[in-house]
């Protein structure tokens, strides 16, 4: 049971290519750090590796690992025209030194908005077998409407998904009978959750509420803030896997360790109604005005 729970959790790598994260006070996570964390990982029985283009040299980082081609990697392309998709794919494939990945998603869902033939271009990469599925990566429900509406066909889909923001919620059944891999990103809502609420930046005033609630639920329960965000995604089970940043070997262990607390999560579920937040200013980072 304890080991299928942690085969539902993926790397998020973006820190492995760029300073990222409102807590990380160390920036980028060093070359060693990464190959420690992905260690780690094979000898837990995690193995999955989410990164992008985008996420700086993240790509190229993670191709310098000897044994990636045991893990299934799913990478995004960056907003483009038809036209470029295919040495998008790959100048990927070439980043991350592998003859083909287990997902390649749009990062920009404009993308695919602007000429909706660009999913059957990516589609054309599954049949040459340089990338096993297809897929999005989505902020907002309105493109999820969007997609099922349309009956666009895809594989995965990649959504923001926490204790505090539970959108996409409503959709999990629907994705899961139309074979739709389900993983969740920002559970710890980019280190937000981690913070002294004394030094939260002023932009979340109207967010302090939610954040004081979880901690006096984690105080009560006598767990950590940590412990119930993971675990709350993975207490769903519609939810294929749970994307987790780590900037060292300690944090992945710290996260492994979480999932023992997964009972006491369950059995409490009713205590969290009470943060809910629908306000995308508080739960999209792109929104934060922190300056």
């Amino acid at each position: 049971m304890r080991e299928k729970l942690i085969n539902r959790i993926g790397i998020g790598s973006v820190q492995f290519g760029m300073d990222y994260g409102i807590n990380n006070k160390d920036g980028k996570a060093g070359e060693e750090e990464v190959y420690e964390i992905l260690n780690y990982a094979l000898g837990n029985n995690i193995d999955t590796i989410d990164t992008a283009i985008g996420y700086g040299v993240s790509e190229r980082v993670l191709g310098g690992y000897k044994e990636l081609n045991k893990f299934n990697v799913i990478s995004k392309i960056p907003e483009c025209k038809i036209s470029e998709i295919d040495n998008y794919v790959k100048l990927s494939l070439n980043n991350l030194k592998m003859e083909s990945i287990f997902g390649y998603m749009f990062h920009s869902f404009e993308t695919f908005r602007r000429n909706n033939d660009v999913l059957d271009k990516l589609r054309e990469h599954t049949i040459n077998e340089g990338v096993r599925k297809i897929g999005f990566s989505l902020y907002h429900t309105s493109e999820l409407d969007y997609l099922l509406e349309g009956d666009f066909k895809f594989d995965i889909v990649q959504i923001p998904y926490s204790v505090f923001d539970r959108r996409f919620e409503k959709y999990f059944e629907d994705l899961n009978k139309r074979d739709i891999e389900i993983h969740t990103r920002s559970a710890y809502m980019q280190g937000l959750i981690f913070m002294n609420i004394n030094t939260v930046n002023e932009y979340f005033n109207g967010f302090k509420r939610k954040l004081i609630e979880l901690d006096g639920i984690s105080n009560s329960l006598k767990l950590t803030n940590q412990e119930i965000a993971l675990n709350f995604c993975l207490i769903k089970e519609n939810i294929s896997k749970v994307i987790v940043g780590f900037d060292n070997e300690r944090q992945i262990k710290e996260t492994v360790e979480s999932v023992k607390k997964i009972d006491v999560v369950k059995q409490n579920y009713y205590l969290f109604e009470v943060l809910k937040e629908d306000d995308e200013r508080y739960l999209l980072p792109f929104n934060w005005k922190l300056n």
